[in-house]
């Protein structure tokens, strides 16, 4: 039972470090098209120096 409970633990931080691994990988992969839409964003507004 107690081995039973240390690998049910085990796979418990198992799943929350691949939790925080997908988390990252989803902000990195949408970070581009968030940016490209902020930019048309700022782009449709009068008077907004675009130079960044």
């Amino acid at each position: 039972m107690v081995a039973r409970g240390a690998r049910l633990s085990e796979a418990a931080r198992a799943v929350v470090g691949d939790h925080a691994r997908a988390v990252e990988a989803v902000r990195a992969a949408l970070k581009p098209l968030h940016d490209a839409a902020v930019q048309r964003e700022l782009e449709a507004i009068p008077g907004i120096a675009h130079g960044r």
